[in-house]
């Protein structure tokens, strides 16, 4: 599989993931508890995505 088929796949996996996490999220939304580890989720899939989409930008932050 090419590096952008790779990419694009890897970005709808995560993309799904964040969609299961946020229906779960609502299933649960009744439990306080609950709602942190969810959102630390969302947000550690949102990083992953952004990364996936231009990994040269995030690169460029770590030097």
């Amino acid at each position: 599989m090419s590096t952008p088929a790779r990419k694009a796949q890897l970005i709808n996996e995560l993309r799904e993931q964040r969609d299961a996490q946020s229906r779960a999220l609502e299933r649960l939304s009744s439990n306080d508890a609950t709602q942190p580890i969810f959102r630390r989720e969302r947000e550690q899939v949102s990083v992953c995505e952004q990364h996936l989409a231009n990994p040269q930008a995030w690169e460029q932050r770590r030097t």
